[in-house]
């Protein structure tokens, strides 16, 4: 029973290894569509502000379908529109619209399955904002984010992306200013696109 166990984990294994070597072309040429999207996930511990004291836990969910066009191989620009949402508990709740525009650039790894991809984007964020104890209003976040990140092809028309928040720099209308860089290495975002 063993030996076919390992028989068997061994074909697995080089049955993978096998179509990780395998020539694609990935859909990276001129005139292809990309479509896809993007989903963040992130909880943090920070210290709460005001009258409370001690840690409160921060979440942060983002899932912003795609659609892009390539301009030329390796290079594609296209818009992303979608649902943002922030909860820290017993302070802050902020819901709404993501609106991002962005353009991404495709290198060549050590095969056509692998390829780094670089992208900046310029995701405008509208908001209801609400304060508990204090008022609601609308908020909006403009930004400029560049993400670094890894695409692997496991098919021609398939990529599995993960992007890591590189630096960013953003401005609200209550004229509030962030400026990151790579702050957010423990929380990439994982994507899914397809190159039709």
């Amino acid at each position: 029973m063993r030996i076919k166990c390992y028989i068997m984990i061994k074909s697995l294994l080089i049955t993978f290894f096998a179509l990780l070597t395998i020539q694609l072309s990935a859909q990276t040429e001129k005139g292809t569509i990309l479509l896809g999207g993007q989903l963040l996930y992130s909880k943090t511990k920070e210290l709460a502000g005001g009258y409370y004291q001690g840690n409160v836990v921060a979440r942060r969910i983002n899932l912003v379908p795609q659609v892009g066009f390539f301009i030329k191989d390796n290079l594609a620009f296209g818009t992303g529109l979608g649902y943002t949402s922030y909860k820290k508990d017993r302070e802050v709740e902020r819901q709404g619209l993501v609106v991002a525009p962005f353009g991404r650039y495709y290198a060549r790894l050590w095969n056509d399955n692998l390829k780094f991809v670089g992208q900046l984007a310029f995701p405008i964020q509208i908001l209801k904002n609400e304060r508990y104890y204090y008022y609601n209003d609308n908020l909006q976040i403009y930004e400029v984010t560049a993400s670094p990140g890894i695409v692997f092809f496991p098919a021609k028309k398939l990529g599995i992306e993960l992007l890591f928040n590189g630096a960013s720099f953003s401005k609200n209308s209550e004229h509030d200013e962030e400026f990151s860089f790579g702050d957010d290495l423990l929380s990439p975002m994982i994507g899914i696109q397809f190159h039709l």
